[in-house]
């Protein structure tokens, strides 16, 4: 037997999707400036799951077409513009360094900076070339190495010093910061050995900025995902539109997330009135249940501010160092600091890697169900556009309230002035 026939406004099998309706509305509305899905890009979304021709019977669109109609063909506002502050911070200028007096091998300015460093440090040449050879974050912390890593001898100073001690010249004399810089020259690879004391210094702090952020990810997409109640309330809103538009443009199935921020920019015939706030009117009177869907999306502001490329990068950096560290313990197999650390390290790595992987996926489901683009949308575009919207119904709740109690107050005056004409 064939199989049964899918639910009503649910794609079939096929991917056809039933014709929308055209609506011929008793006055003439203004057009709402949405931005529509196309009916192949419907299915699997958000769009697919809802039918907002079945709201029909329920909203009162005949209210809705007093209070909206057009007295004249509108000038639609322009869209609203991302006036995001882009612009970069100008660097910080370094005032000129003075030159010393003292002749020395090293140029004056690093030979100041490297004893600014010294004196802050407080430690000796040996001492700190043997923190570094060890690995040993206890003796020089990974703020000092910071430090040094600034410092790293160049290659024309690597130079210098040989010539110098080639020269037959003694170490003795040279000054403090020069012999500093020698004993730095000394020691193999001296890079790659402090880079991997800074990265062992900021691995941990490193890894418990990033869970943060990708938990907000996973935990707001879930929650867009998964919301009944915002569900409803983007049919309602489809249905709205394709009441004001129909005649004008035609039904459509869906429309880009985007359109939301458009919301106040329709106002009724008083201009007293957004789109917004009728809409608020609406659910409040026929879909009490539904004005709660802002319980149901936490944790949209905090995604927001996450930014899954640049965590993306700080996972593969911590990757690539970690490779770079497990490099040095195969040299330095008696290094057991070396092999403690990468021993909490890689499950450490290992474990925000699948938690990545899990923001990832849960993301780009939320995105492309919402009908965008997963490879074009940040979580930042993505959430500040519910955030604008729950904002902006926030706000819209309490406008319709005040012209509520504002309407109640002109009711009751109203049905006092006969008593108060009467005492007279």
């Amino acid at each position: 037997p064939p199989p049964p026939p899918p639910p009503p406004g649910t794609p079939s099998l096929t991917g056809s999707v039933k014709r929308k309706r055209q609506i011929q509305t008793k006055f003439r509305m203004p057009l709402f400036n949405w931005q529509s899905l196309q009916q192949s890009k419907i299915q699997g979304t958000i769009f697919g799951e809802i039918d907002d021709e079945i709201l029909y019977d329920v909203l009162n669109f005949n209210r809705f077409g007093e209070e909206f109609k057009t007295k004249a063909q509108p000038k639609f506002s322009p869209k609203r513009v991302d006036t995001t502050d882009n612009k970069k911070e100008s660097p910080v200028k370094k005032s000129g360094e003075k030159k010393e007096k003292e002749q020395a091998l090293l140029d004056p300015s690093r030979a100041r900076n490297l004893g600014i460093t010294l004196k802050r440090i407080g430690l000796t040449a040996d001492v700190t070339v043997k923190a570094i050879d060890d690995l040993d974050l206890g003796v020089l912390p990974v703020e000092y190495v910071e430090l040094f890593l600034k410092l790293v001898p160049t290659e024309s100073e690597v130079k210098l010093f040989e010539r110098y001690v080639a020269d037959g010249k003694p170490l003795k004399k040279l000054n403090e910061t020069d012999f500093f810089m020698y004993k730095l020259t000394q020691v193999e690879r001296l890079l790659p050995k402090l880079k991997i004391l800074a990265y062992m210094g900021n691995f941990f702090d490193s890894v418990y900025m990033l869970v943060p952020q990708l938990d907000a990810i996973i935990a707001a997409s879930n929650s867009v995902l998964n919301s009944q109640k915002l569900k409803k309330l983007i049919e309602i809103i489809l249905a709205y539109g394709n009441y004001m538009n129909s005649s004008k443009r035609g039904g459509v199935y869906g429309f880009r997330l985007q359109s939301l921020d458009l919301l106040n920019e329709v106002r009724s015939t008083d201009r007293k009135t957004t789109f917004l706030e009728h809409l608020v009117t609406v659910v409040t009177e026929k879909f009490p249940e539904v004005g709660g869907f802002v319980n149901e999306v936490p944790f949209l502001a905090k995604a927001a501010t996450a930014s899954l490329d640049a965590v993306v990068a700080d996972v593969r950096e911590l990757t690539r160092n970690l490779d770079i560290a497990k490099v040095e313990q195969e040299r330095q197999l008696n290094n057991t600091v070396l092999k403690d650390f990468l021993a909490n390290a890689e499950p450490k790595l290992d474990q925000l890697k699948e938690t990545m992987e899990t923001a990832e996926n849960v993301f780009k489901t939320a995105v492309e169900y919402f009908g965008e683009s997963a490879g074009t949308t940040s979580p930042n575009a993505f959430f500040s556009l519910f955030n604008r919207f729950i904002r902006d119904y926030k706000q819209a709740e309490l406008n319709a309230e005040q012209r509520r109690r504002l309407e109640r107050l002109a009711a009751e005056e109203t049905e006092e002035a006969p008593t108060k004409l009467a005492v007279r």
